[in-house]
């Protein structure tokens, strides 16, 4: 089962930024116990509330993969709103990490993107849900249920 996690953007130093940047802020922050961000997306992937071993973390990082909608910087902290045109420049960019990753399952973290993202051509169909963005009070019951019945109902397509 491929999953796309759906983020919006991240908040750094421009002088950050590089082609690798995702796979570097999952090195640096997915495995490391007490971060609250991935902390709570480790245990909405595995749709457990407790606290993973460090192997079970990282084995449910490598079975996603991370995007964040937006591919650049939008401030040095978190909390600064992307511009229309940010949001304009993804789209495309977006769409074709899509076809290329070929998701069965994509979770939109926040709300902004999912109405940003939400439409992908017709002849890719993927099971999609919004989840309220963990910094912005995601619920684990609530997650983990609509997480659940996107990964049940992919599962079904495969078998259709």
């Amino acid at each position: 089962m491929r999953v796309l996690v759906l983020g919006e953007s991240y908040c750094g130093d421009i002088g950050d930024e590089s082609e690798d940047y995702t796979n570097i802020v999952v090195r640096n922050h997915a495995y490391i116990p007490g971060l609250s961000f991935f902390s709570l997306v480790t245990k909405l992937l595995r749709l457990y509330q407790d606290n993973p071993s460090d192997a079970e973390r990282y084995e449910a990082w490598q079975q996603v993969a991370l995007y964040n909608f937006l591919q650049e910087l939008v401030g040095e902290q978190g909390r600064v709103r992307p511009t229309a045109q940010m949001w304009n420049d993804a789209i495309l960019m977006f769409l074709e990490v899509a076809h290329e990753l070929k998701p069965d399952v994509i979770v939109v973290l926040g709300y902004e993107p999912w109405h940003k993202a939400h439409q992908l051509p017709a002849n890719q169909p993927v099971e999609w849900r919004s989840l309220r963005h963990p910094a912005g009070g995601m619920l684990y019951e609530e997650s983990f249920a609509e997480f659940a019945k996107s990964l049940a109902a992919a599962k079904e397509k495969e078998t259709v």
